[in-house]
């Protein structure tokens, strides 16, 4: 079972995207049901969570509980990784004993105490906390919204991985030209979501012309996983 080196993943929680800053303490996914709220507390482990608005690539894809009731086209993510003081109050409550044993000594060495990230986890200790603090995981891929957008000339196109994949990042223009293709190679499982670590697209074609205003989908590709999205360019 192979160790993840890097903080733990992010857990997300379907909700109704609002204005409103104010945190507000949710203990379910069915109480996320009409919140008013960007920002809130989830009951179980204490972290704070935003929602993330759907894009227009996105809209009109909706999410339903098991009894076919709309909830929501967006969903909450947590604002920082679990920390090793969350995931300790996780092994101490439900009794979840890793298949490989965790290297406190190691963990320390990284996280030096209960407010650092929790690192050096295998992928089923991450669905066992997600599925104990009632949230979930991202599949194998997640692809976000890119930023800026609408922009000029240039954008990050941040995304998640659930598992060491070969990734790519293709664009291609309104009537499904490819435009430009962005060989990332091979990447460890983790989030790419900063400057610097989301993937980078200039506006340029892979000729090096610069493209024009208008509608472009970009397309991240890891494995034999896909997702697309939509992006404006404004000059």
């Amino acid at each position: 079972m192979r160790e993840f080196s890097w903080m733990l993943l992010v857990v997300l929680a379907f909700s109704v995207y609002a204005e409103d800053e104010k945190a507000v303490v949710v203990g379910s996914a069915k109480e996320l049901k009409g919140i008013t709220a960007k920002k809130i507390i989830w009951k179980k482990d204490g972290a704070v969570m935003m929602s993330i608005p759907a894009t227009p690539f996105d809209a009109g894809k909706a999410v339903y509980d098991e009894f076919g009731d709309l909830i929501s086209s967006v969903f909450y993510m947590d604002v920082h990784e679990v920390t090793v003081g969350q995931f300790k109050e996780f092994l101490k409550s439900s009794g979840y004993k890793p298949d490989v044993s965790i290297d406190w000594n190691r963990v320390y060495q990284y996280s030096p105490n209960d407010s650092h990230p929790m690192v050096l986890v295998t992928w089923h200790d991450a669905t066992a906390y997600a599925k104990w603090a009632g949230k979930r995981l991202p599949t194998k891929i997640q692809l976000l919204a890119n930023y800026p957008n609408p922009f000029n000339p240039e954008t990050w196109i941040p995304f998640e991985l659930a598992s060491d994949a070969e990734v790519t990042v293709t664009i291609y223009d309104a009537v499904g030209n490819r435009i430009r293709k962005l060989e990332l190679g091979s990447l460890q499982a983790g989030r790419y979501l900063r400057v610097g670590r989301a993937a980078y697209w200039n506006g340029r074609t892979s000729t090096g012309e610069s493209v024009a205003s208008g509608t472009y989908f970009y397309q991240l590709k890891a494995d034999n996983q896909t997702e697309s999205k939509k992006m404006i360019i404004v000059k």
